[in-house]
């Protein structure tokens, strides 16, 4: 699974969790591919929730799908309008880890 969909971040529901809202008004939930985040009792998990939300909500951004999880959300790796790439950035701040 290797598509790519553009979209725009409507709801932030975890450090390395949202909702992206793509062209035909579908909702898909997306996971962060490649990275994991603090769990809530380890140091840093509000940084990084905060500088993934800053950097995505409410903004437009493009998906490459790689995989659908157990949960049903796609994992995805997002690359931000600048072409920054958001996983690479979380693991290059610190934020996560591979």
């Amino acid at each position: 699974m290797y598509a790519h969909k553009s979209g725009f971040v409507i709801f932030f529901s975890d450090a390395d969790t949202f909702t992206m809202l793509v062209g035909d008004n579908k909702q898909v939930k997306i996971r962060l591919h490649g990275i994991d985040f603090p769990d809530k009792k380890q140091h840093y998990l509000l940084v990084a929730k905060s500088y993934t939300f800053n950097a995505v909500f409410q903004k437009k951004v493009k998906a490459l799908y790689k995989d659908i999880d157990r949960y049903g959300r796609v994992v995805a790796i997002i690359k931000l309008d600048n072409s920054a790439i958001m996983n690479e950035l979380l693991l290059r701040e610190g934020l996560a880890w591979h």
